[in-house]
């Protein structure tokens, strides 16, 4: 079993900045729910383009290639 990684153990730069404690920007939790829920329908709607960008291409390919007209 591997030892436990503390936060201390973490290299200094990049990855302390990522993985540090965010503040609250605004003491309105509301606007924070919506803005978390905003974000979660732009990630959902990225999603969904990209699956259909894959089924095009893939479709496309088939196509080219003659194995459906």
């Amino acid at each position: 079993m591997e030892p436990k990684t503390t936060f201390s153990d973490v290299p200094k730069g990049f990855a302390a900045w990522f993985f540090k404690q965010r503040r609250r920007y605004t003491s309105n939790k509301k606007i924070e729910w919506m803005v978390e829920r905003l974000f979660q329908g732009l990630l959902i709607v990225w999603g969904i383009i990209l699956i259909r960008w894959f089924i095009l291409i893939t479709i496309a390919t088939l196509r080219h290639f003659g194995v459906f007209d």
